[in-house]
């Protein structure tokens, strides 16, 4: 991936904007080992705050100059059915 840096530097800008946007729990970005992808993770309280941060004006711009880097977004919501912290 030719902008892979430059996307993960933009994402890392783009979780560090969100620190203590009321409803976010973490976020964690992910590199493929092939080097082919970029795997965002967050965990929010609700959709309704992951909504709330998607309606924010700023996170047009931002959400726009990843779209310019990527071929391709995939959105998935999920809900936590399991975790385990490696004990």
């Amino acid at each position: 991936m030719e902008n892979r840096q430059k996307l993960l530097e933009l994402l890392i800008e783009g979780e560090e904007e969100l620190r203590g946007f009321h409803g976010l729990v973490s976020a964690n970005l992910h590199l493929s080992e092939d080097g082919t992808r970029i795997i965002g993770y967050s965990q929010w309280e609700d959709s309704a705050a992951f909504d709330r941060m998607r309606a924010k004006p700023d996170r047009a711009g931002h959400f726009a100059q990843v779209r310019a880097l990527v071929t391709k977004v995939e959105l998935l919501a999920c809900r936590v059915a399991y975790t385990s912290d490696g004990d």
